[in-house]
Formats: C-alpha cells, sequence, structure tokens
C-alpha cells in the first residue's frame, strides 16, 4: 500500500517558490536582451532563448553540426525535437519553416515544466552560451546551471543528468512522512491486536543532507530513523507498542518498556554467555541504552533485540536499512512501513521481499 501525504505549509511554500524562480528565469531567458558594451564592441551575444531556438530547429542545428531534414534532426534528437516545438508553441510563436507539428497521438508536457526545460536549457548553455565570446553569456550559463540544480536536474560538460537538490530533500524527508507513522499504525493495530509486529525502516539515524538553504525547514534528525521514533512517542496508542530504535551505533528504549526491557536483556545476555553491564541514560520519553564491555557491538545487541522483538517484548522496531536490510530476518513481521528513499531494483527488493 501507498500512503500519501502533503508537505507542511512551510515546505510547500519553498517548493513552490523553488518553482516559481525557474518560471520567472525562463521569463527573462525568453526576453531579448539589450544591447550591452561588449555587443557595441563586435562580441556578440547567443541571444534570447526564443531566438537561439528558433534557429537551432529551422536549421536542424545538431551539436555535430546541421542535418538536411526535420525528420533527420527529429530522429537523431526525439528530446529536444519536442521540447523546442512545446516551448515555441506555448510561449505564443510559430514553429519555423520545415519543422513539423507534433503528432497528434503525442501527449506533450507542459511548456514551462523541468521535463520541457531540462532539455532546452541543456543544449542552450552547452552548445550557446559556454562557447560564446561573451562574458554575459558565460555568467548566465553559471546562473541558468544553478537554477536547475535546485531542481535536481545537473548540467555538466558532458549532458545533463538527474542529481540530489535541495527540492528533492524536502520532498524525501518532509516532517508529514514521519507524521504518517500514527495513523498507519493505529490501523494496522485495530485489524492485528497484540499480535502487531510492526517495522519501520528509514534511510539513516540522523541526516548530513540538510543545506543552510533548507536548514530552516528540515532539521537534523528529518527523514531519521530519530524522527520516527519520536513520532511513535507522541501518540498514547502507538506509544503503548512499547517502541525500540536499533541503528548501528544507538539503542533507543520507549521509558514505559525500560524496567522490563533491562531484564529481558539481561536474561538474554546471561543466556549467550555474554558478559556485558547494561545501564540507561535518561532523555524524555525514552531511554538510551548503554553497553559496557568489549563483547557489546552491533552484530550482539541486533540480535538480542530481534530476539526481543520476535517475543513480544516490543512490538514495533524503528531501524535503517543498513541494519535492518539484506541479512537480517524476524519471522514475526506483519508490517513493514519503509520510509527510506532509495528507489534501486535489488535494494527495494531486498527489503521489502525479505
Amino acid at each position: 500500500l501507498a500512503y500519501f501525504v502533503r508537505p507542511e505549509s512551510e515546505e510547500l511554500a519553498y517548493i513552490a517558490n523553488t518553482d516559481q524562480a525557474l518560471t520567472s528565469l525562463v521569463d527573462d531567458l525568453c526576453t531579448p536582451r539589450e544591447i550591452d558594451e561588449q555587443d557595441q564592441q563586435g562580441i556578440e551575444s547567443t541571444g534570447d532563448l526564443l531566438t537561439w531556438l528558433e534557429d537551432v530547429l529551422g536549421t536542424f542545428r545538431l551539436p555535430t553540426g546541421r542535418v538536411d531534414s526535420w525528420r533527420a534532426f527529429e530522429k537523431r534528437d526525439e528530446a529536444l525535437a519536442l521540447a523546442g516545438r512545446v516551448l515555441l508553441l506555448g510561449r505564443g510563436r510559430p514553429l519555423p519553416a520545415g519543422v513539423e507539428p507534433i503528432a497528434a497521438d503525442i501527449e506533450p508536457p507542459e511548456p514551462d515544466s523541468i521535463e520541457t526545460l531540462a532539455p532546452i536549457l541543456d543544449r542552450y548553455v552547452r552548445h550557446g552560451l559556454r562557447p560564446s565570446p561573451c562574458k554575459n553569456d558565460h555568467k548566465l550559463a553559471d546562473e541558468i546551471t544553478t537554477r536547475l540544480r535546485t531542481l535536481g536536474v545537473q548540467i555538466t560538460e558532458t549532458g545533463s543528468r538527474a542529481c540530489a537538490s535541495p527540492v528533492g530533500r524536502v520532498m524525501a524527508y518532509s516532517r508529514a512522512k514521519a507524521m504518517a507513522i500514527v495513523p498507519i499504525l493505529l490501523e494496522e493495530m485495530d485489524a492485528l491486536g497484540d499480535d502487531i509486529r510492526a517495522i519501520i525502516v528509514t534511510d539513516y539515524e540522523q541526516t548530513s543532507a540538510v543545506t543552510a538553504e533548507i536548514a530552516h525547514l528540515l532539521d537534523d534528525e528529518a527523514g531519521g530513523a530519530i524522527a520516527a521514533f519520536r513520532a511513535l512517542l507522541t501518540n498514547e496508542r502507538t506509544d503503548e507498542l512499547d517502541p525500540v530504535l536499533v541503528t548501528g551505533s544507538t539503542v533507543l528504549v520507549d521509558d514505559d518498556l525500560s524496567p522490563r526491557f533491562m531484564e529481558e536483556a539481561n536474561a538474554w545476555l546471561a543466556s549467550n554467555d555474554l558478559e556485558i553491564d547494561l545501564s540507561y541514560e535518561e532523555h524524555a520519553g525514552f531511554n538510551e541504552l548503554i553497553g559496557r564491555g568489549g563483547q557489546w557491538c552491533p552484530r550482539v545487541y541486533v540480535q538480542m533485540i530481534t530476539d526481543l522483538f520476535q517475543a513480544g517484548v516490543t512490538r514495533c522496531l524503528v531501524g535503517t536499512r543498513g541494519l535492518l536490510g539484506e541479512g537480517w530476518d524476524a519471522s514475526r513481521i506483519n508490517v513493514l512501513i519503509d520510509l527510506t528513499s532509495v528507489t534501486t531494483t535489488m535494494s527495494v527488493n531486498q527489503l521489502r521481499g525479505r
């Protein structure tokens, strides 16, 4: 099942403002530029985006040179052929002579969408502005590259590709995702009762992906295991699951569970002939488990917590995909909440399949 959430108002405002900034940039690029001192000195600029695009399409000009027909141009560069026509028509400009209209069976993207603009701006920057002798064109190329990177498109020397972006991070690690854990688990608790064994998997414990420009939206815990763990403790019913967080460096235990957990953990250590001293460091709403002894390591405490989970001492584990992914098994699991942003086939199959 997929559970959709709406980013919080501040996050949506940031995304909308970023999108508007790109639209404003394209508006500026499509406006003929005034002649400056460099132009007056005989240094010719590339020109505005629409004029340049009309010339490229109308002369069938590819980066490797001109071809002799529109069909040949479209076959060699299908993305620019479609996006270029969409932008020109969307901006009220007729198609150049020789350029065929968009086929009726093709559903074109919106004129100002990133799908339309990315291939056009990639070509404009790499083969229009950067080779230009005009320094102002070089500055404009840098500005376009920076704006596109904010939206997840990186223009390099060889082409454009997807990249991590502030907008992408806000979408992936929105605070609304962690808060969605509560209504999901309430439904599962009603359906499964005491038999529920829930796993919540995140990308990491805390993030290092928060850049200065989005620090006002996302903190160091955004999208991580600790944020998910805290969300569980905000609701009385999900708190009844006695959640435990386990990562490669941290074990956090719901304060309601702490006395029983300590008793069960010591019994488990004794039964496995492990000499480890356990203690707690208290925090608001939960305790951090501290283990002292040469045998205390992630391999030991992950197995211990897994066994206690199987036995129902805790009915909800929060962890990272690196720890609770490939190679980890708990047969009693009947609920998985996947908060990760990983999309590779192998990772998804390993995580959800196991």
